[in-house]
């Protein structure tokens, strides 16, 4: 793909108008306020991405960087509104805190960009391989070589994007001074938020999520689009003022378990199904390492989560199986609660489900908590 320079307005331009808009409603900022905090990011992201693609498989088409991460961020604006950032603090302290945690959020949605281009593409300028890594800025890059046209070619070796190089490239994507101001605590869950972890973890900052759900987000949007687009060969998008509604509202955190045990499995068939189950013997003869490593680092997670007591309180084991809490996987662990349940059905640990809980078989208690539970 050949590519020419842009100017950052001239990119800005190429979206929708109610994209902008929608971001600047989402923001809940003043025009004043927006020109001056948050237009300067957008400029400094079509400044580092110009035209670029950025991926092969999501927002493919020209200048779907810069769209990605203008997206990605109005939906960090949108999911950082009914997020809880600092539990426990005093009303005073998260009227301080709650709107640099906002900006935050939104910063580190368009300064991930870079580091995933790093990882996908080949950039070609004047004959050498451009990378963030050594010039962050693209438009910078076409300056220095006093050229005007770049190319973009898919890397035959692409890599799962590195938060190492995001940290670094990040250093250089934003402006000096432009957390001055900024509490310590929040400048090092910005830090973290960058290019958020996709992996099992057992514990999420909620900038973190804000950030990983907003990006699930903004991809989900591009399927959509490329789902119902009308002609394949470049119809016109859709609007995205129906696209763009309204974001899917994060589940609330857990409430604490109830006293009484879980409720009895449905005499209906089940529902689960399976692909290429282990057998339930052979998991109980081998424990885990009969499973993959994905379901293994998930029972790990849940093992030494902070909160793990109460998910222990909300286990039973019955002559059915082992009860496991749902609510115990949601928002958590670095994906979501669907996910996690389809990793356990698939490892053949599911032998059913209740509106509550899934009822796995009965070696899994030990396999995560040491004994089984009460």
């Amino acid at each position: 793909m050949e590519l020419s320079i842009q100017a950052p307005e001239a990119l800005l331009a190429t979206l929708d108008a109610e994209l902008l808009e929608t971001l600047h409603s989402a923001s809940g900022f003043s025009r004043a306020l927006f020109d001056s905090h948050i237009q300067p990011l957008l400029d400094r992201l079509a400044e580092c991405v110009q035209s670029l693609p950025l991926s092969r498989d999501a927002y493919s088409e020209r200048g779907g960087a810069l769209r990605f991460g203008v997206i990605s961020g109005l939906m960090a604006f949108r999911l950082a509104d009914i997020a809880i950032f600092v539990p426990g603090h005093t009303a005073e302290t998260r009227r301080v805190l709650d709107p640099q945690y906002r900006y935050s959020g939104f910063a580190a949605a368009l300064a991930s960009v870079p580091a995933i281009l790093e990882a996908v593409m080949i950039v070609t300028v004047a004959g050498q391989r451009w990378s963030p890594m050594s010039q962050v800025s693209l438009t910078q890059a076409l300056v220095d070589a006093e050229v005007r046209e770049y190319t973009v070619n898919w890397n035959p070796s692409a890599r799962a994007p590195s938060r190492m190089v995001a940290a670094l490239v990040a250093g250089r994507f934003f402006v000096p001074g432009l957390w001055a101001d900024f509490e310590e605590s929040v400048i090092a869950a910005l830090a973290d938020a960058i290019l958020p972890v996709r992996g099992v973890i057992a514990v999420e900052t909620p900038l973190c999520r804000v950030v990983r759900v907003a990006q699930d987000k903004a991809f989900e949007i591009n399927a959509k689009e490329t789902a119902k687009r009308i002609d394949a060969l470049g119809g016109r998008r859709l609007s995205l003022r129906d696209i763009l509604a309204l974001p899917e509202v994060p589940a609330a955190p857990a409430s604490p378990p109830a006293a009484t045990s879980p409720p009895a499995v449905s005499a209906a068939p089940s529902a689960v199904q399976t692909s290429e189950p282990v057998a339930e013997t052979q998991i109980a003869a081998a424990g885990t390492s009969t499973l993959s490593p994905e379901v293994t680092e998930l029972m790990k997670a849940i093992s030494v989560d902070k909160d793990v007591a109460r998910i222990r309180a909300d286990c039973a084991q019955k002559e059915t199986g082992f009860f496991f809490p749902k609510r115990a996987l949601m928002m958590r662990y670095g994906m979501s609660q669907d996910k996690a349940i389809k990793l356990f059905v698939d490892a053949g640990l599911v032998r059913d489900q209740t509106a509550t809980h899934l009822v796995m078989v009965p070696a899994f208690g030990t396999m995560v908590f040491g004994e089984k539970a009460a």
